[in-house]
């Protein structure tokens, strides 16, 4: 690969992008790239760190947070217009590189000219695996199969909303998938320019299920590989700055659904999320390995996405940003 462009979104995240750049810049070292940070107005003295800590790092600076796709979008313009990039690699604030993962994606991809972009194994602080690093397209058949948790039980014979990762650990060989998370998402330039952008309309979340969308109608291949892991502390972010549990992905899931699946479908799909959601609720509560302060809060997370599955008041998401 001759030349990979690595853009990262970040807003009010000083203290892990500082950690995301410094693994970035160690592992593509030997690696002909740039860095773009896209700030969404931070006010945390990001601009300072990345001016004093990271000079080479190529800043663009918005007025306002304009969400994590259309930040995005900012950046793969100024890429596609330079036509320097034959890859892109999208990479949350709040993601660190344990060595190697970037070189292992690029190979990857530089030995499969039929794939068009792919995406790693995302593994939480804890060690455990991140719900969301790839998955198959929102339907009644996947909703049904995640909310009810078949495609956990088992996970080689029903494909759900998310892959089950767990399932496919320490395999060597790559997962044909419909999505791949945008976390760290490593996508071909002629892939992008093929299908377009990210779908501005999503302020954050769902955004990369459209894209691999997109990327399938147009026959194109994303693949999951299961030996490249990323530390991801997913909702790091939004816990620092006040959300204990984020559910608002699950209003952009459903208009998405409706948007793609149609009315009939959609409303299945809710259904089964309301139905899943109370059953895991149910389940949890007089399960006698969730005591303590995790069970609680564990019970309170339930008890949230149940509550916004109803599309009760303070916990629903609007949906999609209207087109201008």
């Amino acid at each position: 690969m001759k030349f990979l462009s690595i853009v990262i979104v970040t807003w009010n995240a000083r203290d892990f992008l500082g950690q995301c750049l410094e693994s970035v810049e160690k592992e593509t070292e030997e690696t002909p790239r740039e860095i773009i940070v896209v700030d969404n107005a931070s006010r945390d003295g990001t601009l300072e760190m990345i001016s004093a800590e990271f000079p080479n790092v190529r800043l663009i600076l918005n007025e306002k947070n304009l969400g994590f796709a259309k930040a995005c979008n900012v950046a793969l313009r100024v890429i596609l217009a330079e036509r320097r990039a034959d890859a892109v690699l999208l990479l949350n604030a709040d993601t660190i590189l344990p060595g190697e993962a970037i070189k292992r994606m690029i190979s990857y991809i530089e030995e499969r000219p039929d794939v068009a972009a792919v995406g790693p194994a995302l593994i939480l602080p804890g060690g455990k695996f991140q719900t969301g690093a790839a998955g198959y397209l929102p339907s009644a058949a996947t909703g049904f199969l995640y909310f009810f948790s078949l495609s956990k039980i088992f996970p080689g014979k029903f494909k759900g909303l998310f892959l089950e990762q767990r399932f496919f650990a320490g395999r060597a060989a790559a997962v044909d998938v419909d999505w791949l998370s945008g976390a760290c998402l490593l996508a071909r330039t002629d892939a992008v320019e093929k299908i377009g952008l990210l779908d501005e309309r999503y302020f954050f979340s769902v955004e990369d299920i459209d894209w691999g969308k997109r990327m399938k109608k147009a026959g194109l291949s994303l693949h999951y590989l299961p030996w490249v892991r990323v530390l991801h502390c997913h909702r790091a972010i939004s816990k620092k700055h006040g959300g204990m549990f984020e559910t608002r992905w699950l209003g952009l899931l459903y208009h998405f659904v409706k948007r793609e699946r149609g009315e009939a479908e959609y409303s299945l799909f809710r259904l089964f999320s309301i139905g899943g959601f109370l059953l895991r609720l149910i389940v949890s509560i007089f399960s006698p390995f969730l005591g303590g302060e995790r069970g609680r809060i564990k019970l309170r997370e339930l008890f949230s996405f149940f509550l916004a599955s109803l599309g009760w008041p303070g916990q629903r998401d609007p949906g999609p940003r209207p087109e201008k």
